[in-house]
């Protein structure tokens, strides 16, 4: 097994169903995502990161993003999952 990330209460954007899913949490193992949910629960080996106050887009990339001068672009995390 790899390293778990738990990603927790972010707000998922479903591109399939055009819905957002707020306080959700995404499970990373390794370099696949394996969980995504509202409800989902944390594995407890898992790092988890709190993605409070920001949009989840699993599975996609922003290929356009303004950061400069962003009041909270400290809390900007950006990781590629190639799977």
């Amino acid at each position: 097994m790899s390293e778990l990330l738990a990603i927790t209460g972010g707000t998922v954007i479903d591109v399939r169903t055009g819905t957002r899913q707020p306080n959700a949490t995404v499970v990373v193992d390794g370099d696949r995502i394996v969980a995504v949910g509202t409800t989902q629960d944390v594995p407890e080996t898992a790092r988890v990161i709190d993605a409070t106050g920001t949009w989840l887009l699993p599975g996609l990339m922003d290929m356009h993003g303004h950061i400069t001068g962003e009041h909270n672009a400290h809390k900007v995390v950006y990781r590629t999952y190639r799977g």
